[in-house]
């Protein structure tokens, strides 16, 4: 499941700090400025993602594809060169391996197609999201604003550093953790280079992706999303 879910962080940069911000409203607006042109992240239609993955399992490699708004392809690739793919298409999705075809669940799905909106947090208003300012907690001097989006898949807690407005980690329904760290420009719009992911549950079963590339407005084949 984290595996499915490491995209959500595509949603963070650096803006310059302001102190005074007092409203959810506010600090959520600083934040997405954070995407850099957020006219052009807005208007993308599709994109491409590629990254490696270390694990306490060993390696392996992924390929993400996204189109605006209901399609994801995901390919992971082990390091013995056995394949897992992730189909999703709208309201149906299905995971295929060597070991056969598994429909996915309506929960899955909702990530997905969460996902599958490029940007999601800036489409928030679109995606019915509720935005709340949570009491900091008292964490490395309070250095964070504690915003809590509640959307179709769950409850997520963003810590967005007071100082620069950049997400430090996410929090997906009290289990779920990813942090970016780094950043590139591709377009105007920036993306975490490293992301870390991991479960409250069980917080030494890391997978760190790294090396991302990203395409966007690239053509994609239809025919990858295909169900059959």
């Amino acid at each position: 499941m984290r595996l499915f879910l490491f995209l959500t962080i595509i949603l963070i940069s650096f803006i310059s700090p302001d102190q005074d911000i007092q409203t959810a409203d506010e600090i959520w607006q600083k934040y997405l400025d954070s995407y850099g042109n957020k006219k052009a992240a807005l208007k993308a239609k599709t994109l491409i993602i590629s990254a490696k993955c270390d694990t306490k399992y060993g390696k392996r490699t992924t390929l993400l594809k996204l189109k605006y708004p209901d399609k994801l392809y995901m390919e992971i690739l082990m390091p013995t060169g056995e394949k897992f793919i992730t189909i999703v298409n709208g309201e149906k999705g299905v995971s295929k391996s060597l070991y056969g075809d598994m429909i996915l669940s309506n929960k899955v799905i909702a990530i997905h197609n969460l996902t599958s909106h490029l940007f999601p947090d800036l489409h928030y208003k679109k995606l019915d999201y509720e935005i709340e300012l949570l009491e900091s907690e008292k964490e490395e001097n309070n250095a964070y604003y504690y915003i809590e989006a509640k959307t179709a898949i769950g409850s997520t807690i963003y810590l967005i550093n007071k100082k620069d407005s950049r997400v430090f980690k996410t929090i997906l329904n009290n289990d779920v953790v990813t942090e970016p760290r780094d950043y590139i420009e591709v377009d105007g719009i920036f993306f975490p280079k490293t992301i870390i992911s991991y479960s409250l549950s069980d917080t030494t079963d890391k997978m760190i992706f790294y090396n991302h590339t990203y395409k966007i407005n690239n053509r994609i084949d239809d025919k990858i999303f295909e169900i059959k």
